[in-house]
């Protein structure tokens, strides 16, 4: 299967992962049989999404699952966009894996009708209910839902499998923004005459004009594709931050990472 997607960011620092199979023609007819190539009601879609640090290690942060059919209580049956949504509480590097795999009830229909040596995949793996399956000698076995997560294996990037894969990566740096745009919206509203706390408008201006010089460099180093760098950028910024904690704090928004039991880069 052609599989491909689209991420789109918010100002609430959430993406939307949006499967684009359909306008690819990936699927077949629903008025086909389904055997030689699925249908999009026999299927669903697992997105995963993973943190990355600067060492290229990753961290599980979420998992949503879009299931491509819904019936409704009166028997009526409608497709389902394959759209789901995440919240990302860090600014970094985050990869997400996209799979789509057949329903157990598209393996139970087409078995029964035509034979399960009909279907013409080595590798028959089948989801329902949080619950992966896989085809053996023995029949449906059930796997670890992790297993199908694993960008190494052979097996699941093979042709002969039920299971279509792609990564892909994002990266976002809406915190930080967003706490540049309430420092600098402090300053903006901020009238200092003689008597003012100079030193407290001078602390202002220094926080806005770090914020300005992380946003620009982390902005160019994923214009030329560094992501690994600028997330190592990030992680440096964003160990001991706690003044973007503060002003993050209790607006709906996030910290921007703070860590603070490593201050070598002492507080901002």
């Amino acid at each position: 299967m052609n599989t491909s997607i689209d991420i789109c960011k918010n100002h609430l620092c959430e993406i939307t992962v949006t499967g684009k199979e359909l306008d690819n023609n990936s699927y077949s007819q629903e008025l086909s049989n389904g055997i030689g190539s699925f249908r999009y009601t026999d299927t669903v879609t697992i997105n995963v999404l993973y943190k990355v640090n600067s060492d290229n290690e990753e961290t599980l942060k979420g998992m949503q699952i879009s299931q491509h059919l819904q019936k409704t209580e009166n028997g009526e049956i409608h497709n389902v966009p394959d759209k789901t949504q995440f919240k990302l509480d860090e600014d970094g590097l985050y990869r997400l894996v996209h799979i789509i795999l057949p329903t157990l009830e598209w393996f139970d229909l087409v078995s029964e009708e035509f034979g399960v040596n009909s279907i013409p995949y080595e590798y028959i793996y089948v989801y329902d209910n949080l619950k992966v399956y896989k085809y053996t000698e023995n029949g449906l076995v059930q796997v670890p839902l992790s297993d199908i997560f694993d960008r190494e294996s052979e097996e699941l990037l093979s042709e002969e499998s039920t299971i279509s894969l792609l990564c892909n990566e994002t990266f976002t740096i809406c915190n930080t923004k967003r706490c540049y745009t309430k420092i600098a919206t402090k300053l903006l509203n901020k009238y200092c005459p003689l008597d003012c706390n100079l030193d407290a408008f001078k602390d202002l201006i220094y926080k806005r004009d770090l914020l300005w010089m992380v946003i620009n460099v982390v902005t160019y180093l994923l214009e030329l594709g560094s992501f690994l760098e600028a997330q190592r950028i990030i992680e440096q910024f964003t160990r001991c931050n706690n003044f973007c904690k503060e002003e993050l704090k209790g607006k709906g928004g996030v910290s921007c990472g703070c860590d603070t039991s490593n201050e070598k880069f002492g507080h901002f």
